[in-house]
């Protein structure tokens, strides 16, 4: 729990502050790339002389719960934010074809004045909503009429070019701004439709270097792969998937942020398959190529390993016409014997400093 206290029934726990520090927790954890998986304590009261729950023993939500949907309701694709000024707050942002969010708590001490401007949303108008988390919004233990998170403000026809706001914060209080597309747009952190390629029995995560801070993440509710170089040059950020009932085809759209850089022989972009016979792989397919038209980044001389699969070099090497959207013939291209499974790599290899990779699997 992010609150250090003994949880007492009806203790600060319950009010309005923790709701900053689970989120100043949730900034941490997401900078961490080795750090798949978080199960967070408790969600319910238990009684027994803990009352250190998201949701009190009668069922009602508390800030902190609130606090935990806005982390929920925010895209799953980050974005910059920068912070200047004396006494500086905290802030996360992300943002989708639909909505772009961002989370502001003030764990600094006294009361912040924020100036806010929202750039480059990717829809021309939307409404936006301002939420606060402190003792006069959205914190059932400071205001039983308080419980849900619902906004204090809320502006419709708001242009992109003039997304701005302007407020204090006090310590320990929260101001979450979220703005939306007018038009209807896609579904926000949408699962999977019926397009699912195949099963996902596991997903592998690989870890060469934990100093750096390049990641790799699969998200198998959505089959949608997502690797960055962060702040680094060169690294190796890889994520592997074994999967089961595959589809014949599959089709992979990726979007590429950054400039894609050539830095050595194992600097790589592409995707791999590995064919499963009778409980082991016996042949790795690579694919590679130029994203809309820019620099293929494959080398015939790459030496980099191969954690999963057959762990060796490509038994056959594929460059695709764009990256950004092509077919991977699975079932045309398996080896006699294929029993169904495969193991599917994604690979962002040295490609230069703050390159950002999206793929996403569907059958074709």
């Amino acid at each position: 729990n992010s609150f250090p206290i003994d949880y007492p029934q009806g203790g600060v726990q319950d009010r309005y502050t923790p709701a900053a520090y689970l989120l100043q927790d949730y900034k941490l954890l997401v900078e961490r790339p080795d750090i798949t998986l978080v199960h967070w304590a408790q969600f319910l009261d238990s009684g027994l002389a803990n009352f250190s729950g998201m949701v009190t023993i009668e069922g009602f939500r508390k800030a902190v719960f609130n606090g935990y949907e806005i982390y929920a309701r925010m895209p799953v694709d980050r974005v910059a934010v920068e912070v200047a000024g004396v006494g500086q707050v905290e802030a996360m942002a992300s943002a989708d074809a639909g909505r772009v969010s961002l989370a502001l708590w003030n764990l600094a001490g006294g009361q912040q004045s924020v100036h806010v401007r929202l750039s480059n949303a990717p829809f021309a108008t939307g409404t936006l909503s301002v939420y606060r988390i402190d003792p006069q919004h959205c914190s059932f233990g400071d205001d039983h009429t308080l419980e849900k998170l619902v906004p204090c403000a809320v502006q419709e026809g708001v242009s992109s070019t003039d997304v701005a706001w302007a407020g204090a914060i006090d310590h320990e209080c929260v101001v979450y701004l979220e703005f939306n597309a007018a038009a209807s747009a896609p579904a926000l952190n949408a699962s999977l439709d019926s397009a699912a390629p195949g099963n996902v029995l596991r997903v592998l995560h690989y870890y060469p270097d934990r100093t750096t801070h390049s990641y790799a993440d699969f998200d198998k509710t959505t089959w949608i792969a997502r690797l960055g170089m962060a702040g680094e040059r060169q690294a190796d950020a890889e994520v592997g998937v074994c999967a089961e009932q595959m589809a014949a085809r599959l089709r992979v759209q990726t979007e590429v942020e950054g400039q894609l850089q050539k830095l050595d022989a194992n600097s790589l972009l592409g995707i791999r398959v590995d064919y499963s016979t009778g409980g082991s792989y016996h042949k790795g397919v690579l694919y590679h190529g130029s994203y809309r038209g820019g620099v293929d980044l494959y080398d015939p001389a790459r030496s980099a390993a191969m954690p999963w699969g057959t762990q060796s070099a490509p038994d056959q090497v594929v460059a695709v016409d764009d990256f950004a959207d092509f077919t991977i013939a699975v079932a045309a291209d398996a080896p006699d014997g294929w029993d169904g499974r495969v193991h599917l790599l994604v690979v962002l290899q040295n490609a230069g400093e703050s390159v950002r990779v999206k793929a996403v699997f569907r059958a074709a």
